[in-house]
C-alpha cells in the first residue's frame, strides 16, 4: 500500500503573517510620506529661487529705467547748459534739480538691488560708476551756476570759463557705463534662468 503524504498549508506563519502587516501597514506608508516630503522640498525651494530670479530680475530693469531717466535728465541739462551757458541761470537752475533727483532715484534703485543676495557685484559696480559719472557732470553743473549767480551779486560780470568739455566728457562717460551695465544686466539675467 502506498501512503501519500499531503502536507496542509494553512498560510503564514505568525511571524510572517506579522513582518508583512509591518511592510504595508507601517513601512510603506512612512516611506510615502518621506517620497512626498522631499517632494515638496525640492518644489519649494525651486519656487523659492525662481521666486528670487523674478525679484531680482525686476531690480535689474528698475536700476537701468532709473540710469535712462538720470542720463536722459543730464542731456537736457547739458544741451540747456551748451545754449545758455550761465547768461540765464534760472532756467538751469530747475534742470539741475530734476538730474539730482533722477540721480538719487537711481541710487536708491541701486541700493535695492545690492541687497538681494543674489545681486551681481560687478553689475552694481556698474550701475554706481554710470550714475557718479553722469552725477559729476551735474555737479559741474551747479558750481559754474554758483560761480555766475555769486558773480553777479557782486556786481561782476560772470566768467566766461565753463566747464562745458568735462560736462561732455562726464556725460559721455556716463552713457557707455550705462551701456556697460545694459550689457552686464543681459549676462547676469542669463544666469539667472539657466
Amino acid at each position: 500500500m502506498l501512503t501519500t503524504i499531503v502536507q496542509v498549508s494553512s498560510g503564514p506563519t505568525t511571524a510572517e503573517f506579522i513582518v508583512s502587516l509591518l511592510i504595508v501597514g507601517v513601512l510603506g506608508p512612512g516611506l510615502g510620506v518621506l517620497a512626498g516630503r522631499w517632494a515638496d522640498r525640492r518644489k519649494f525651494a525651486h519656487e523659492r529661487k525662481l521666486k528670487a530670479s523674478d525679484d531680482l530680475i525686476a531690480r535689474i530693469d528698475d536700476g537701468a529705467a532709473s540710469l535712462e531717466e538720470l542720463g536722459e535728465a543730464c542731456t537736457t541739462m547739458r544741451q540747456s547748459f551748451l545754449s545758455l551757458g550761465v547768461a540765464d541761470t534760472k532756467a538751469l537752475w530747475p534742470l539741475v534739480s530734476i538730474a539730482e533727483d533722477a540721480y538719487q532715484r537711481s541710487r536708491v534703485k541701486t541700493a535695492r538691488l545690492g541687497i538681494r543676495p543674489y545681486a551681481d557685484s560687478e553689475l552694481l559696480a556698474k550701475a554706481d560708476e554710470a550714475a557718479s559719472s553722469l552725477l559729476s557732470a551735474v555737479r559741474d553743473v551747479r558750481t559754474a551756476l554758483i560761480k555766475a549767480d555769486l558773480a553777479r551779486a557782486t556786481g561782476k560780470e560772470p566768467l566766461d570759463e565753463l566747464p562745458i568739455g568735462p560736462v561732455m566728457e562726464k556725460i559721455e562717460t556716463g552713457y557707455t557705463q550705462t551701456r556697460e551695465y545694459h550689457a552686464r544686466a543681459r549676462v547676469a539675467v542669463g544666469n539667472l534662468l539657466a
